[in-house]
C-alpha cells in the first residue's frame, strides 16, 4: 500500500493512527474532506500524504509562518519535495520555488493567506495545475472562530480563480458552529466530515479551587513528574510563579512574548533538550514546539475558552505515555479574563486614537502611504497613547490590519537588508572614487551577491556570507554598512524587535474609516460566552473529558474516561457544600432587583463593614471563609441557579420578573410611539426603530441626557416623543418603588417617607440611631432624590456640608472639627446624601 510506504519513508512510522488513513482515503477520492483532529493526532500527515503520492504539486494555506517552515524542513530532511512562500521570501526567492514547482520537484506548497491578493500571483499558480487544495487551521475562516482571520475569507474565491475544486479543511478546534460555518464559507456539498482523536486516554484530568495559586503549584510538583509546563494568564504571573518556584530549590524559567526571539528560542531549547525541567509560560508556548514528553500541565488561571484550554492540554503526553493535567482556578480568575476580553476589544474613537497616532508617528500626510516601516518605540506610547494599556493597542493594530488599514512589516524581524540609494551609475561612480579599500570590496562584493535588486528594493542580505567571502568579522561587515548608511550611499536596516507597520493604502481622514462594529460586539459576546463554558467545565460534576467531547461534537452516550478527579471522586467536596448553596439560594430572594456581588458575599460572611447586618441572613454563612462563598456562588452562577448580569447577582425568578417589567415598559413605549406616528403621519418604526425601542425600555433612563446614551437614541427622535418617554419611564418607576427595598428596611423607609426626625424613627424601632443611619444609608442607594433635610436640625447639615467642603471624608476627624457639637450618624446621613449629588 503506497500510503503506508510514504508513511514509513517521510515520518517512520509502521501504521496510521486512528481516523488518518480513513481521511487520507476520503481525500484521494476527490471527496471534499473537513477534518477536525485534536494537537498531536496527526493532523499534517492527513494532507501531506495525498500531496506526496500525487505528480503534480498541491497547496496548503497556513497561517503560522515558524509552522510552515518546521513542516517543510522535517519534510526535506528526507527528499526535497516542499517548499513555503511567504512574507519573508523576497520576489527572487518565491520566483526560485516557483520554477521548482514547474520542474516536479516540488510536491508541497505552503502558502500564506495574504498571498491569495495578488492577482498574477494566482494566475501563476493556476498555471502549474495544482492537485488539491488543502486549509490548515481553517477555524480561521471562521467569525465564530477562536483565531478569525478576514484574509481566509479569499480561499474560496481563490479556489474558484485557479479552477481548483478538490478542496479540504482542517482544524484542531471546531465546535458544531463553527463547522457548519466553514462548510458554509467554502461552499462544499456533501462534504466529509470527520471528528476523530479528541478523547486523550493518557491524560488525567484534575481540577483544584485553590486559593493559594503558587503554594498549591509547589505541592503538586512535589508528588509528580517533570518535565512540567505551567499556563499563567499575564506575563506578570509568569515571571512571579518562576521566581517563586527557583526561589523554592526548582529549576523553572518564565516564557512570554515581551522577551526578545533569542531569548525565547533558548528557553525553548534547553526546555526541549531537558536543561530546564519547568517552564512557565503565557499561551505564546507552544505552538510548534515539538516536546513530545511533557508528564505534569498545569493551568494556573482558567483559559479563556475550552479551544484554547484543549489546544494547550494537547502538548502534554504526545509520547502517548500517562500525563496528569491540573487546572487551578479561583473567584479571581474569571475577572482576568474579563479584563483581557475588555483590553481586546477597543472603542471606535479608540481605533482611530491608533491609527492617527501611527500615522503622525511615521509622519504621514492625508493622502501619503509610507515608503518605509514605521518601527512602534517606547517613546510612541509616552508621546502619543499614554493611558492605553498594551493589550487594547494591539488589539486596535489587529482590527486595523484586518480592515485593510495597515500590515504588520515583517522585515527587521531577524534579518538584515539593504537597498541604494544611488542609481547605478551613480553607485559604480562612487566605488571607482572610493579611497577606502574595505568599504569597496564590500560593496562590490555587496552588488555580485545580491544583483540589481538592491537598486528596485529593500534587499535582505546575509551577513554570514559575506563575512565568510570577505574574511571579516560580522560585526566589521555590519560597522562598513552602517558607515555607508551615514554617508547616504545606502539604507541599512538591522533586526529590530520593536513592532512595525505599513499603511496598506494611502491615509485618509478619520471620518472615512470604515470598521465593522457589529462584527465587533459579536466576536466579543462570543469571547464571554467561551468564557462562561469554560467556568462550567471548572464546576461541572460530569466527567471532564466527557464535557470536552460533548463541545467539540464527539458524543459517545455513556462514556466515561475513569481517571479525572470527577470519576475518581477527587474532586474536593465538602460535607457543608450543601448547606452553603441552601443558603445562598434562600437569601438571594431578598433582592428583588439584585446585589452586587461582592455586597452580597459580604452579608453572608457577616463582613462587619456591610450595611445590611440588620438582614436576618447576616453572617449565616460566617462560620466559611470568604473564598469558600465567593466559589460557591461562581458555582451556582454557572449551574445557572442564579442570575448574573449588570454587575449584579439575583435569584432566576426575579431575573424572569424583570424580563416581564422590560416587556410591559417596551409595549407602553410602542404605544406612546404608535401616538408619534400618527402625529407626525409616518411609520412607528421611522419614528424609532424597534431595537433602540428596546434599548430604552431595558436602560430605563431618567434625563434627557441618559436618554440620548441609550445606543442609537438620538436628537431626531427625542424631538418627536422623548418628553413622553421620560414621563412615562417616571410613571413607570414609581409604580414600582416600593418593591425595590429590602424588606428589614420597609419600616425605616415608611417612616423617613412620613417626614419622621431621626430621634423619632430611632425610637419607633427601638433602634441605636447608628443603625438607623446605615440604613438610610442603603435607602439612598435606590431612592437618590428622597428627601432627608427634616431628619437633622438644618443647621447641623448646614455646619457638616462646610466641613466636608474642605475635603474631610472621616467620620471621627469631622466630628472632632466640629467639637462634638454632631453625632457620627448624623455626619453618615449628611455624607451619603452629598455622595450622591455629586
Amino acid at each position: 500500500m503506497i500510503e503506508k510506504e510514504i508513511l514509513k519513508k517521510y515520518f517512520g512510522h509502521d501504521d496510521f493512527r486512528f481516523g488518518q488513513l480513513e481521511i487520507i482515503r476520503a481525500i484521494l477520492n476527490n471527496e471534499n474532506v473537513l477534518a477536525i483532529l485534536p494537537t498531536g493526532a496527526g493532523k499534517s500527515i492527513c494532507y501531506q500524504i495525498p500531496a506526496l503520492i500525487q505528480n503534480n504539486f498541491s497547496i496548503v494555506i497556513s497561517p503560522l509562518i515558524a509552522l510552515m517552515k518546521d513542516q517543510v524542513d522535517s519534510l526535506n530532511k528526507v527528499e526535497e519535495a516542499a517548499a513555503f512562500i511567504n512574507s519573508t521570501l523576497d520576489y527572487f526567492e518565491t520566483e526560485k520555488v516557483l520554477r521548482e514547482i514547474e520542474s516536479k520537484k516540488i510536491k508541497l506548497l505552503y502558502l500564506a493567506p495574504e498571498k491569495l491578493n495578488n492577482l498574477d500571483f494566482a494566475e501563476r499558480l493556476k498555471s502549474l495545475k495544482p492537485e488539491f487544495l488543502f486549509i490548515d487551521e481553517a477555524h480561521c475562516i471562521s467569525e465564530w472562530g477562536h483565531n478569525f482571520r478576514p484574509s481566509y475569507r479569499k480561499i474560496n474565491e481563490f479556489a474558484k480563480y485557479i479552477d481548483l475544486k478538490k478542496t479540504s479543511a482542517f482544524t484542531a478546534t471546531a465546535t458544531p458552529i463553527v463547522r457548519e460555518d466553514i462548510i458554509k464559507q467554502l461552499q462544499f456539498t456533501n462534504p466529509k466530515v470527520f471528528v476523530r482523536g479528541f478523547e486523550r486516554e493518557n491524560l488525567n484530568i484534575n481540577v483544584i479551587n485553590a486559593y493559594s495559586k503558587k503554594e498549591t503549584i509547589a505541592k503538586i510538583l512535589r508528588s509528580s513528574k517533570t518535565p512540567c509546563l505551567i499556563y499563567t494568564a499575564t506575563r506578570k504571573l509568569t515571571e512571579a510563579t518562576a521566581e517563586y518556584l527557583r526561589a523554592s530549590g526548582w529549576n523553572a524559567e518564565f516564557y512570554h512574548a515581551g522577551l526578545s526571539a533569542d531569548v525565547r528560542k533558548i528557553i525553548q531549547d534547553r526546555f526541549i533538550e531537558g536543561k530546564t525541567e519547568i517552564v512557565v509560560a503565557t499561551n505564546a508556548f507552544g505552538m510548534g514546539i515539538d516536546k513530545r514528553d511533557i508528564r505534569t500541565l498545569i493551568h494556573a488561571n482558567i483559559p479563556s475558552s475550552i479551544e484554547n484550554y484543549y489546544q494547550e492540554i494537547g502538548r502534554a503526553g504526545r509520547d502517548n505515555e500517562v500525563s496528569d493535567i491540573y487546572l487551578l482556578f479561583n473567584n479571581n480568575d474569571k475577572s482576568i479574563q474579563e479584563f483581557l476580553i475588555d483590553s481586546s476589544y477597543p472603542t471606535k474613537e479608540e481605533i482611530v486614537l491608533v491609527y492617527n497616532s501611527i500615522c503622525n508617528y511615521g509622519n504621514i500626510a492625508v493622502g501619503n502611504v509610507s515608503d518605509k516601516s514605521i518601527v512602534i518605540k517606547k517613546d510612541f506610547f509616552e508621546r502619543f497613547i499614554k493611558g492605553m494599556n498594551q493589550n487594547k493597542f494591539y488589539s486596535a493594530i489587529n482590527i486595523l490590519i484586518n480592515s485593510g488599514y495597515l500590515k504588520e512589516s515583517v522585515k527587521n524581524k531577524n534579518d538584515y537588508f539593504v537597498k541604494s540609494l544611488l542609481n547605478q551609475t551613480d553607485l559604480k561612480k562612487y566605488i571607482k572614487n572610493i579611497a577606502n579599500d574595505e568599504l569597496k570590496d564590500t560593496l562590490v562584493e555587496l552588488l555580485r551577491l545580491n544583483g540589481a535588486s538592491i537598486f528596485l528594493t529593500n534587499s535582505r542580505i546575509e551577513i554570514e556570507k559575506l563575512s565568510e567571502v570577505l574574511d571579516k568579522k560580522p560585526e566589521l561587515i555590519k560597522e562598513e554598512l552602517e558607515e555607508l548608511n551615514t554617508f547616504g550611499i545606502i539604507e541599512f536596516d538591522k533586526p529590530s524587535f520593536d513592532p512595525s507597520y505599513e499603511l496598506s493604502i494611502p491615509r485618509i481622514n478619520d471620518k472615512y474609516i470604515n470598521l465593522d462594529f457589529s462584527g465587533i460586539e459579536k466576536a466579543k459576546n462570543l469571547a464571554v460566552k467561551k468564557l462562561d463554558m469554560m467556568m462550567e467545565f471548572a464546576f461541572t460534576e460530569e466527567c471532564r473529558m466527557k464535557f470536552i467531547l460533548d463541545y467539540f461534537g464527539e458524543n459517545l452516550n455513556s462514556y466515561k474516561c475513569g481517571k479525572c478527579d470527577i470519576c475518581t471522586n477527587k474532586l474536593e467536596k465538602s460535607d457543608s457544600d450543601d448547606f452553603i448553596f441552601e443558603k445562598i439560594l434562600e437569601s438571594i430572594e431578598e433582592f428583588e432587583d439584585g446585589i452586587s456581588k461582592n455586597d452580597f458575599i459580604n452579608l453572608l460572611i457577616g463582613d462587619e463593614n456591610s450595611n445590611l447586618f440588620t438582614n436576618s441572613y447576616y453572617g449565616i454563612c460566617g462560620f466559611y471563609s470568604k473564598f469558600e462563598i465567593a466559589n460557591s456562588v461562581e458555582l451556582l452562577i454557572s449551574n445557572r441557579k442564579i442570575d448574573f448580569s449588570s454587575g449584579k447577582v439575583k435569584s432566576i425568578k426575579a431575573k424572569a420578573a424583570e424580563f416581564d417589567n422590560v416587556i410591559e415598559l417596551y409595549n407602553k413605549l410602542k404605544t406612546i410611539r404608535a401616538e408619534a406616528g400618527r402625529k407626525f403621519n409616518q411609520l412607528p418604526e421611522v419614528i424609532c426603530p424597534d431595537n433602540v425601542l428596546k434599548e430604552t425600555a431595558e436602560a430605563k433612563p431618567s434625563s434627557i441626557q441618559s436618554l440620548l446614551k441609550v445606543k442609537g437614541f438620538n436628537q431626531r427622535m427625542f424631538n418627536k416623543f422623548g418628553e413622553e418617554i421620560l414621563e412615562a419611564i417616571k410613571e413607570f418607576n414609581s409604580d414600582r418603588e416600593i418593591s425595590k427595598i429590602p424588606s428589614e428596611l420597609k419600616r425605616t423607609f415608611d417612616l423617613v417617607q412620613n417626614r419622621y426626625k431621626l430621634e423619632e424613627i430611632s425610637s419607633a424601632l427601638n433602634l441605636s440611631d447608628s443603625i438607623i443611619s446605615m440604613q438610610i444609608e442603603s435607602i439612598l442607594k435606590f431612592y437618590p432624590d428622597l428627601e432627608i433635610s427634616f431628619l437633622i436640625d438644618r443647621k447641623k447639615i448646614d455646619k457638616i456640608n462646610e466641613v466636608l467642603s474642605t475635603g474631610l471624608k472621616d467620620l471621627k476627624s469631622i466630628k472632632e472639627k466640629l467639637n462634638g457639637s454632631v453625632n457620627y450618624a448624623e455626619i453618615r446621613i449628611v455624607m451619603a446624601k452629598q455622595k450622591l449629588n455629586y
